[in-house]
């Protein structure tokens, strides 16, 4: 129960007999009595510890404005909090009743109650509560800002007065109408302190029906929702936290768009930098090409936010405040009626005319609004990521917000176009579902237009082969894309920790499966390469036909670089992996494929593996092979790795991979004082040659 400042609490020292305020008898659930009593608290330690347990551990914890000032979420101003209250014990009047049993002695076993009021003058009750923790200060804002739209004090001209400081009663004895001889109680102190009127913000359901019981009136009634935007503007939808590759965390946040002209500023440098310059639909186009067409599109852009209604959802820093200092992803949405929503765009500019002509077609094959029959609706916009905070999982966290977006609003469906690659394996991890699907090669013969060569549809199927077997059994594969389900991330980080780790030449020469450290290190990378938005993954399975993944044969990972990419920050901590990580540097220092033939973007080797049993069927082959066509969807025209095993070099020189570069692992042994295993004797830089 909140009053019109702050919850601080204080404790008054006597040396008289326990007062007894009310004796009363409740009856619990199971029929058995309860003899109790309301006393002031003596000065009894033990009685002042248990007191203030119950108001640290139940009051601060669950009263509402507490809560949403989140002091008990912050272990520094649950300190200063504490340290607050000594100080207000010894320089001020608190004035503590407890309740417990009533045992016919002045000792008081169990605290099951509390209530705390401090006896000052108006002056005193005026003076400004100064904290150093946010939560806290937070805390005296929110109070501060309450005493200014009702003060009992200032209403009654009181002076002196009893200040509420909390009234509280443990979760095991709620419900017995403690609170409300708790409140009888104060009115008996009031009347002893000659003071007509006591009062206090009632902020749980609790209190305020116990107070009505009691014969309190409500004089002034706040809505919650009024003043969780009055306290707090940003409404944080998400808490959650990424591991960046060089293994720092970042604690990142999702909450709505603030009215504040720069982080709107710095929202729409968002999408137009990275939203409309990269997303399938803008870049066919051709809208960020044209001066005339960008400069169309903001000033759309301008008139549809200031003359509808916008759902901005916005990932930052979870910095504990309420600013938002860098904008790291967001998304868009428009709430409109299916009449608004119906309403066709016009520009001037060709480019914007394609665009508009491309989304309508895409509407009239499936629009989600007229299939589901949705009025109102939440319009799909965009979404978009920073390059940099690309491959954490921002994009499946915006996701999630828009549903529990939609939710709040009443729509039970919430769809868009997922037109990047990172965008459909997010919606997939967020468990969406695909009702529609067209492949770019089609949209290009009907608008005469180029897109990316992003896949064109998710977990796609790039080969279905049969292998015979020394024994003459025919055993029927496919290589597809990876399902991000839990079950097949965990059986292809299996595999690779298994089969590759121990065996791949570079990893075993600087010993990392000899070494705890080392391979718990490299277990949380290969998680989070298999989490990765811009990884392409796929796995040799066997072919069923009944198109479950039931076996895993293999698997081959590639990253999908940029040059413009940030160069990872910080690296391996393990001795192992250091080593490898500076092998690895040393040889593509040597040959850079993404040098040497100017590839922007490039597809890059993170491992190839075939579980032993399965070895000698041509798989690697096929996986190579696979990697062609991964490279053709995507336009890039080389593709190639570092083959360091005589499995993978021979695999290669059967798909017609050319040897650009080789190395002796003698060689290797002695610049770097480690030991490979002697077959192969060299590491062979192989490459695919790409017809676009």
């Amino acid at each position: 129960m909140g009053s019109n400042c702050v919850g601080i609490f204080s404790i008054q020292y006597t040396v008289l007999p326990l007062k007894v305020w009310s004796k009363f008898s409740v009856t619990k659930k199971d029929g058995s009595v309860l003899n109790l009593r309301i006393v002031d608290m003596p000065e009894d330690p033990e009685v002042k510890e248990k007191v203030m347990e119950c108001f640290f551990e139940y009051f601060v914890k669950e009263e509402c404005t507490y809560k949403a000032s989140g002091v008990a979420e912050s272990e520094e101003s649950m300190e200063e909090l504490r340290g607050a209250f000594e100080y207000m014990v010894s320089s001020q009047t608190p004035v503590f009743s407890v309740c417990c049993l009533d045992n016919g002695e002045d000792q008081i076993n169990e605290v099951m109650g509390a209530s705390l009021m401090m006896y000052m003058t108006r002056e005193e009750a005026e003076k400004k509560l100064k904290f150093e923790t946010k939560a806290l200060q937070k805390l005296v804002q929110m109070a501060e800002d309450l005493a200014e739209i009702y003060d009992d004090m200032r209403a009654f001209n009181l002076d002196p007065y009893l200040l509420d400081r909390g009234i509280v009663v443990r979760p095991e004895y709620r419900g017995l109408g403690i609170a409300q001889e708790l409140l009888k109680v104060r009115r008996l102190i009031s009347k002893e302190y000659g003071i007509p009127i006591n009062g206090a913000w009632m902020t749980s359901y609790g209190t305020q029906k116990a107070a009505e019981r009691d014969g309190w009136e409500t004089v002034c009634e706040l809505q919650y929702e009024d003043l969780e935007k009055k306290f707090n503007p940003l409404k944080v939808w998400s808490k959650f936290s990424v591991t960046k590759k060089d293994g720092s965390v970042l604690n990142l946040r999702i909450v709505d768009m603030p009215e504040d002209s720069k982080v709107k500023e710095k929202v729409m440098e968002c999408f137009f930098e990275y939203f409309v310059t990269e997303e399938c639909v803008y870049k066919a186009s051709g809208v960020a090409e044209s001066e005339e067409s960008m400069e169309e599109l903001r000033g759309a852009f301008e008139y549809m936010v200031s003359s509808q209604t916008p759902v901005f959802s916005v990932c930052c820093l979870d910095n504990g405040e309420d600013q938002i200092n860098e904008v790291m992803g967001a998304s868009l949405m428009m709430y409109m009626t299916r009449e608004e929503a119906e309403k066709k765009s016009k520009f001037e500019t060709k480019a914007l005319q394609k665009f508009i002509l491309m989304v309508e077609y895409l509407a009239e094959i499936y629009d989600d609004m007229r299939a589901f029959n949705l009025d109102p609706y939440l319009l799909d916009k965009w979404i978009v990521v920073r390059p940099e905070y690309r491959g954490l999982g921002i994009a499946q966290e915006l996701l999630k917000v828009r549903r529990l977006i939609s939710k709040e609003y009443g729509i039970p469906i919430n769809g868009a176009w997922m037109t990047s690659y990172g965008t459909q394996k997010a919606a997939e991890r967020d468990g969406w579902e695909t009702v529609c699907e067209l492949q770019y090669e089609d949209l290009e013969k009907k608008f005469n237009v180029t897109y990316g060569r992003h896949p064109p549809s998710t977990n796609k199927v790039w080969s279905k082969f049969s292998v015979t077997r020394k024994d003459g059994s025919v055993l029927k594969l496919r290589i597809m894309d990876m399902p991000r389900d839990p079950d097949v991330l965990e059986r292809v980080r299996n595999i690779n920790l298994k089969y590759f780790v121990p065996e791949e030449s570079i990893l075993k020469a600087a010993r990392v499966a000899e070494s705890a450290e080392a391979m718990e290190e490299i277990t949380e990378f290969i998680i989070s390469v298999l989490n990765m938005e811009h990884h392409h993954i796929v796995v040799c399975c066997l072919d069923d036909d009944d198109g479950q993944i039931n076996e895993i044969v293999g698997s081959s990972i590639m990253a999908l670089t940029r040059k413009d990419d940030p160069k990872p920050e910080g690296g391996f901590k393990s001795k192992e992996l250091m080593k490898v990580a500076e092998i690895m540097d040393a040889m593509n220092e040597i040959y850079d494929e993404v040098k040497v033939f100017d590839l922007d973007p490039c597809f890059s080797d993170r491992g190839l593996v075939v579980c032993p049993e399965y070895r000698g069927l041509g798989i690697c082959q096929e996986l190579l092979r696979v990697r062609r066509l991964i490279c053709k969807e995507y336009g890039i025209s080389i593709n190639g790795a570092w083959m360091t095993s005589y499995g993978t070099q021979k695999a290669a020189e059967r798909d017609g991979w050319e040897t650009v570069c080789e190395l002796k692992y003698e060689d290797l042994e002695k610049k770097f004082n480690v030991t490979y295993g002697r077959h192969p004797p060299s590491t062979k830089f192989m490459i695919a040659r790409i017809p676009i």
